[in-house]
């Protein structure tokens, strides 16, 4: 399409749907309605020049664009002086579009361009890369931009500050109060060479009584007398830092680990551990001197003992001495050894039987009758038995024959859930059944080829509950038996081993005795 003049088409406006308008075209007069025109016009306009506003009442189609021609050119020039809503508008460089509300107009933001604004207009979170903290939090900030605290940052120091503040090109930092440095720039012996130190080197940094500490100090040989002031109650003579034993011992080094003191002789040279008077003696007796008194461990005796003599304790202390014979004894000494004899006449008694004293001096028979293959206790010796004892027990070929006899009764407890049964300690058990039992233990008695029994007695009471029976025990037809829980009531339960306790054998009496 070429030109179409503006007046034509405000013409155009006024015709009705079915009312022909002219139209000059290519140097050409045409007629067309309103409705063809419209038509041709939304469907081929590319450019309408400086038409000014134009109303479309139906959509307005723009051809896809082209690598030569784009779909929608706008032409740069001032912005409207009032805007326009609706109205988008473009000044070469920025674009703009203003909003129905005031109206108002907005710039809008290339993708490539800094954000004005305020936070509320900003969604999200800006990245590092593009001028953000890539954080929602202070130390989070901190944390991303590689600033925390501590870590990648000295926190704000007070007396960092200070020195910081500092002017000077030299000098020594001297902390003066509380936050407060200074330059101090007077002369000091800081170092000298361990060789060098003479009299007139010393004394011309330090004097006689000014030296209190040294600090550490690599090997120092002193020419003359090395005078220590006296130590106070609150400053030692001399103090020694603890630290490691040479490597290699040097003659006369004095060293201190802490806990030991040691001085190293000349031959060898050989390192010696210092004793203190209240600390034990080690080493071979041509060490030690005097007498080690008993208070110390020794016997406070100094003289060598003669044959047969013995410490005696005679209330303070040590004595040697021998023992003396008393009636009918005679004592022989020998180096190493004492023998002692009786040297009484005959004794008296019945054959057979075995001695004992009646009186302090006396002999006599005893209850027990020894004719050298039998024992009889409280009676003569029976040819039936080895043993034969007048009383409640008897035993022949490892049979025990009782008379009368007792079981020992024990009272185990439930703890925890567990109930510990030691046949070792006695044979019938009484338990007072107030809990569930999930752990039961019984003790394994010593001995083999022997049968170990006993009795277990449930007396129920409240809280009665569940028995987990051990694993080595086997009940009839493989079944435990059904508890009585009931408070009030007494259960009574037999076992037998013939194993040391690999397996025990349960044998179910009442369950149902009335406590």
């Amino acid at each position: 399409m070429a030109n179409i003049k503006i007046t034509e088409l405000d013409a155009a406006a006024a015709l009705g749907a079915t009312e022909l308008l002219e139209v000059v075209q290519a140097g050409a007069s045409r007629k067309a309605t309103t409705t063809q025109l419209k038509e041709y016009l939304e469907a081929n306009i590319q450019t309408l020049g400086a038409a000014g506003p134009i109303t479309l009442t139906s959509r307005l189609n723009l051809v896809a664009g082209s690598t030569t021609v784009p779909a929608l050119v706008l032409s740069s020039g001032a912005v409207l002086t009032t805007p326009i809503a609706g109205a988008v508008e473009w000044t070469g460089n920025s674009l703009y579009v203003t909003l129905s509300t005031g109206p108002t107009r907005k710039e809008i933001a290339f993708l490539d361009s800094n954000i004005t604004g305020t936070a509320s207009n900003v969604s999200g979170i800006v990245t590092i890369a593009n001028g953000g903290t890539g954080a929602t939090t202070v130390s989070g900030a901190r944390t991303a931009l590689g600033l925390v605290i501590g870590t990648d940052i000295q926190a704000y120091d007070a007396d960092l500050q200070a020195i910081g503040a500092l002017s000077g090109t030299s000098g020594f930092l001297k902390k003066t109060g509380a936050n407060t440095w200074v330059l101090d720039t007077s002369s000091y012996l800081t170092s000298v060479d361990a060789g060098s130190i003479t009299g007139t080197t010393l004394a011309s940094n330090v004097t006689n009584s000014s030296i209190t500490v040294l600090g550490t100090l690599q090997s120092l040989t002193m020419g003359g007398l090395v005078t220590l002031a006296a130590g106070t109650t609150t400053q030692a003579a001399l103090r020694l830092t603890s630290g490691s034993l040479l490597t290699t011992p040097l003659a006369g080094v004095v060293e201190w680990n802490g806990t030991s003191l040691y001085v190293t002789q000349t031959s060898g040279p050989t390192r010696k551990q210092i004793a203190y008077t209240d600390s034990n003696i080690t080493g071979t007796s041509a060490n030690v001197t005097g007498t080690v008194n008993v208070a110390n461990g020794g016997t406070g005796v100094s003289s060598s003992p003669s044959n047969g003599q013995l410490l005696i304790g005679n209330g303070a202390g040590y004595t040697l001495a021998q023992l003396t014979a008393g009636s009918g004894i005679s004592i022989t000494n020998d180096a190493g050894a004492i023998t002692i004899t009786s040297t009484a006449g005959g004794v008296s008694g019945t054959a057979g039987r075995l001695a004992r004293f009646a009186t302090s001096s006396s002999l006599g028979n005893s209850i027990i009758r020894d004719d050298g293959t039998r024992v009889g206790i409280n009676k003569d010796t029976d040819a039936s038995w080895t043993l034969d004892v007048f009383g409640p027990a008897r035993f022949t070929g490892g049979v025990v024959q009782l008379t009368t006899y007792q079981e020992k009764v024990i009272t185990p407890s439930i703890s925890s859930g567990t109930l510990f049964v030691n046949v070792t300690d006695g044979t019938v058990a009484v338990v007072t059944r107030n809990a569930a039992i999930s752990t039961f233990v019984i003790g394994t008695p010593s001995g083999s080829g022997v049968a170990v029994s006993f009795t277990l007695i449930f007396n129920n009471v409240t809280g009665a509950s569940s028995v987990t029976w051990p694993s080595s025990v086997r009940w009839h037809n493989g079944t435990a038996p059904s508890l009585n829980n009931t408070d009030g009531t007494t259960s009574v339960f037999s076992f037998i081993t013939v194993n040391a306790g690999t397996t025990w054998y349960g044998f179910e009496g009442n369950l149902n005795y009335t406590t």
